[in-house]
């Protein structure tokens, strides 16, 4: 969205929103005029921020420039003001004046502002689209319309407002993104069809991400009212689209709603938002990069595998404390999620995190469990109990998933379904199961429906003995 200006070209331009009071430089009382001659950028009139300023176009080739300076980051809007003055074209709509802004390096930020006869004839203030802009100078032209002109006086006032939750251009790339904080509104606009808002963000945990938008009502190019107006992409560091675009439409502005969009699981790291126009609409818009992190609990991450964290940190790696070892490695761990019903209907299900996936949840997967807590393999009754009572996690009834888990001392071979689940009763391999271990298809399997325990042996099951291989566990 820059072109630079060359010669005498140029045209300078704000928009924005009313400003909030506060961090606003205070207008004077008086009205300044402009000084002529200030048909040059070297010699543009002195333009004090939220001060009116007074002007007229002597003839259809005059221009006016402005100069003035922002203090500090802030947002920025013009406001420009009329009598009615009747154009060359029958039309009210005749465009007389257009107006751009200019950074000190002759850079057009913003696409002409252009003010119509019509607006002169109610007399009312017209303000454009709100920019957010660093601190530095300035430069607002303000020249004829595109087929007409006035000569009547008009009046113009840069509004500024100081504040640091305002998107600042250019950030119209990604190595140029507008940093902002996760959890807290920003504010933006797209300045024309063509712009792009690159953000930047930092997620200091593994967590679940979503995006908030919202917006007033703003009409589209076509006559819907579902016109999407604007897209949000999410791409990490190495530039790779995260996450099939979000859309937000001009219905849900009339209504004034938040829109927020899925839900998706990202690893701690750095990452950028990008909105950009598809049925251009330069109103302005607050999106929300919502990040939440689980005290407990899983995240479904984008590579289509669940994590469970504790403490906000992932278990069941090789770093896991609590892990199964295997020839001294941990092999993964095994946990209970008290927010979920087994089978029988009772509170907790196990589950196994396999380091050799991160300690992503494994799913249709064989595990065996030489014991679960590694320095006590020979725990008396007395000492299960207690370690049970003592191990709510915090959750109530977490000490029966305890109980149950340290009950087989001397180890034992379970079995997960293919959502990850650990399968109790009568397990037939067929279906998934059987895609996952077509070696084991048709075979059928007993598991303990308190611990899994894969049974072997003679078992007595619902009042009948049964046998199964000592060696494989098949029911013979």
């Amino acid at each position: 969205m820059k072109r630079k200006l060359k010669g005498l070209l140029g045209m300078a331009v704000m928009v924005a929103t009313v400003l909030s009071t506060a961090g606003t430089i205070p207008s004077m009382a008086a009205e300044k005029t402009e000084t002529e001659d200030n048909n040059r950028l070297e010699k543009a009139s002195s333009l004090s921020l939220n001060e009116n300023m007074k002007g007229s176009l002597s003839d259809e080739d005059d221009v006016d420039f402005y100069k003035f300076e922002i203090p500090d980051d802030g947002k920025v809007s013009i406001t420009f003001k009329h009598e009615y003055a009747k154009g060359s074209f029958t039309t009210d709509e005749a465009i007389l004046w257009k107006s751009q802004i200019y950074n000190a390096e002759g850079e057009n930020l913003l696409v002409s502002e252009n003010y119509d006869e019509y607006a002169g004839k109610n007399k009312e203030e017209q303000e454009g689209r709100t920019i957010g802009l660093p601190r530095g100078t300035y430069y607002l032209k303000v020249e004829k319309g595109q087929f007409d002109h006035s000569e009547k006086e008009y009046t113009l006032k840069v509004n500024y407002t100081k504040t640091d939750d305002y998107e600042i251009e250019d950030n119209d790339v990604q190595k140029r993104a507008f940093s902002i904080p996760v959890n807290k509104e920003t504010y933006g606009s797209l300045m024309t069809a063509s712009d792009v808002d690159w953000f930047a963000f930092e997620i200091p945990d593994d967590g679940k991400v979503s995006i908030t938008f919202k917006h007033e009502y703003a009409k589209g190019r076509v006559t819907t009212d579902e016109a999407i107006l604007w897209t949000s992409q999410i791409y990490n560091a190495e530039g790779e689209n995260l996450l099939v675009s979000e859309n937000y439409d001009e219905y849900a502005g009339k209504n004034k709603e938040e829109q927020e969009g899925r839900t998706i699981g990202l690893p701690r790291g750095t990452y950028y938002l990008k909105v950009e126009s598809d049925s251009y609409s330069g109103k302005e818009y607050m999106l929300k990069v919502n990040v939440s992190v689980p005290d407990m609990g899983w995240i479904n991450m984008l590579d289509g595998k669940s994590y469970w964290y504790e403490g906000k940190v992932r278990q069941g790696t090789y770093d896991d404390p609590q892990g199964v070892l295997g020839d001294g490695t941990v092999r993964g761990r095994e946990i209970c999620d008290m927010s979920q019903k087994d089978d029988a209907g009772q509170d907790g299900v196990w589950f196994w995190l396999d380091s050799v996936y991160n300690g992503a949840k494994a799913t249709g997967k064989e595990v065996w469990m030489p014991y679960i807590y590694q320095n006590e393999a020979e725990w008396s009754e007395e000492d299960i109990e207690r370690i049970a009572a003592e191990s709510d996690y915090g959750m109530e009834g977490m000490g029966r998933c305890v109980r149950d888990a340290i009950k087989n001392k001397d180890g034992k071979w379970v079995r997960y379904d293919n959502d990850g689940k650990m399968l109790k009763g009568w397990v037939e391999i067929k279906g998934d199961l059987a895609t996952a271990y077509p070696d084991q298809k048709g075979n059928t399997y007993y598991y303990d429906t308190r611990t899994g325990l894969m049974a072997k042996g003679w078992v007595k099951i619902d009042g009948k003995d049964y046998f199964f291989d000592e060696v494989t566990g098949v029911l013979q």
